[in-house]
């Protein structure tokens, strides 16, 4: 997870910057779309491994969110989105709302290893 924040802080200061360096901010965003799906794998299969038995609905969640993130970002590019929006989205949607709420639904299953 500090990957994913480094990346999104990556990313917020490319923003600030979008105008002049645009290709800046798309390598920044794609860096964390890119870590944020790897990461959602290794999760995917560590909880397989657990039997968590919400992965399905866990793993559709990963997924709305990268193709979400996705869909924000090519609204950015066309103008359809401010950057502003995007980043709320990041932050509010795939990093605080799934990786420090949603995630606490399978911790139990790691307590069982302390």
């Amino acid at each position: 997870n500090k990957e994913l924040f480094r990346l999104a802080s990556i990313l917020i200061n490319a923003t600030m910057e979008r105008d002049e360096h645009p290709e800046m901010f798309d390598k920044a965003f794609q860096a964390l779309l890119t870590h944020a799906a790897k990461h959602f794998a290794g999760e995917e299969r560590i909880l397989a491994a657990y039997e968590y038995e919400d992965l399905e609905e866990h793993a559709r969640l990963h997924r709305d969110l990268v193709e979400r993130a996705g869909t924000f970002h090519q609204a950015t590019v066309t103008n359809q989105l401010s950057t502003g929006q995007l980043i709320d989205f990041i932050i509010d949607d795939l990093v605080k709302g799934h990786m420090l709420k949603k995630d606490r639904k399978f911790y139990h299953l790691f307590r069982k290893m302390l």
